[in-house]
């Protein structure tokens, strides 16, 4: 017998189900996390089955260092690997991940840093089991890993931090190209095919088959609307490797700490596994927190990139009233922090959007960085190849001109921003902040 507890947990006697597949490991997702996971159980000589919900395998990984703007290859940060090259202390690199994820908890001196068991041992896991996975992946025939070894880390200069040069892998291709994340899929995908690992495309994971005796999960209905789900057994387990929640609104207003209007993750990242989860009693955290980057607002809400970087040095960022409000150059998780700042006067939040303002000499030699650019010279470049080839840029004669540029540009776009303009004093104040820039500049 089966019941229905809603179409996302169905409780049930293992051997009473009807089912219509059966796998030793089922995964959910077909990213590197879902590829992973499944060539883990295929070399251990497990039947693995990979169900992806997209009609296209990859998901948010397919799409890293592939967006129309840039083509740049896609990092792994890992502790510890084989092709470092320099020691990586465990005590310190503990350290070094437990300020910088968790630095309102963070002690140095406490036990456990001051971190709570479950983070503490999340630390710890990711250190200790990191470098086998890349280990065994490499060992396989999935990826030939090799060191960036011209990315440092972003907080390399922190005391916590041990190792004189940076943690990132890329995927080497034959041709000694950096891959980018649909490499890193195919060749995953390519070595899982080899150990007779299937796939199916177009099979939501719709919901969790729990044993009626144990409450353990048997597997997975997959497929069509609930009434006609395909039933799967899971005789080890199920992997959940189905990306987050940025393309549901309802979820995304609900959870993250402020206004996040879309994402350059795979549209197919609709919180499944949150509300699978949720409803089968699992108990979630980190739900307030993302891998945020910047976005060109026009590009809302699925852009093809975020803006990873900003190009040139006569550039600033500004709000709608003119004023300069984050470090241009700080990296792209940080600075989305700038547009999260609440402005209880006015009760709004002043800083979003900004606007990128900058020269000539900007708009002459940052259009046209090679598509492989890293980062550090401007990934994800939201200057078009082309002056005024996307509606994205606007230009201006004077600082007025520029200024009913920008608000008009505002005016088209209010389906993402309703109501926002330019403050009246928009323009006094950007001259006073170019001025101001321009004399800090003069001085180094």
């Amino acid at each position: 017998m089966i019941s229905h507890g809603g179409d996302r947990v169905l409780h049930a006697r293992v051997d009473d189900v009807p089912w219509d597949r059966e796998a030793d490991v089922v995964v959910a997702g077909s990213g590197g996390a879902g590829w992973a996971a499944a060539l883990g159980a295929a070399s251990a000589g497990a039947s693995a089955l990979v169900l992806e919900k997209a009609e296209r395998i990859g998901g948010t990984t397919a799409q890293a260092g592939g967006g129309t703007t840039y083509r740049a290859s896609t990092w792994l940060w890992i502790c510890d690997h084989p092709w470092l090259g320099a020691p990586d202390p465990r005590p310190e690199a503990l350290r070094y991940m437990a300020r910088l994820a968790f630095p309102t908890l963070y002690a140095p001196n406490a036990p456990q840093l001051g971190l709570p068991p479950e983070r503490y041992r999340l630390l710890e896991t990711f250190f200790d089991r990191g470098k086998e996975v890349v280990s065994a992946l490499s060992e396989i025939g999935a990826l030939d890993f090799a060191p960036l070894e011209h990315i440092n880390d972003y907080y390399a200069d922190f005391p916590e931090n041990a190792v004189g040069r940076g943690r990132a892998l890329y995927l080497r291709m034959p041709d000694g190209r950096e891959g980018t994340g649909g490499d890193i899929v195919d060749s995953m995908a390519a070595c899982a095919g080899r150990l007779g690992v299937e796939v199916r495309t177009g099979a939501r994971v719709r919901g969790l088959v729990l044993d009626a005796d144990t409450g353990a999960v048997a597997g997975v209905a997959a497929g069509g609307m609930a009434a006609d789900a395909m039933l799967i057994r899971a005789r080890g387990g199920v992997v959940f490797a189905t990306g987050g929640f940025a393309h549901d609104r309802d979820l995304v207003r609900e959870h993250l700490r402020g206004p996040v209007l879309g994402s350059a993750a795979s549209t197919a990242n609709q919180g499944d596994f949150v509300r699978i989860a949720s409803a089968a009693g699992a108990r979630l955290g980190a739900m307030n927190e993302a891998w945020l980057t910047p976005v060109v607002l026009d590009q809302l809400p699925a852009p093809a990139s975020g803006v990873f970087r900003l190009p040139g040095d006569s550039m600033i960022l500004v709000n709608r009233y003119g004023e300069r409000v984050v470090n241009e150059k700080t990296t792209y998780n940080e600075m989305t922090r700038a547009f999260f700042a609440w402005d209880p006067a006015r009760a709004e939040y002043p800083n979003l959007p900004l606007v990128m303002v900058y020269d000539g000499s900007v708009s002459e030699r940052c259009r046209d960085l090679p598509e492989d650019a890293p980062v550090a010279e401007g990934g994800g470049n939201p200057l078009p190849r082309v002056p005024g080839g996307e509606a994205h840029e606007v230009t201006g004669g004077t600082w007025e001109e520029l200024a009913a540029a920008i608000d008009a540009h505002l005016r088209r776009n209010g389906r993402w921003l309703p109501g926002v303009r330019l403050d009246g004093r928009f323009v006094e104040r950007l001259r006073a902040s170019v001025g101001r820039f321009d004399r800090m500049a003069a001085v180094g």
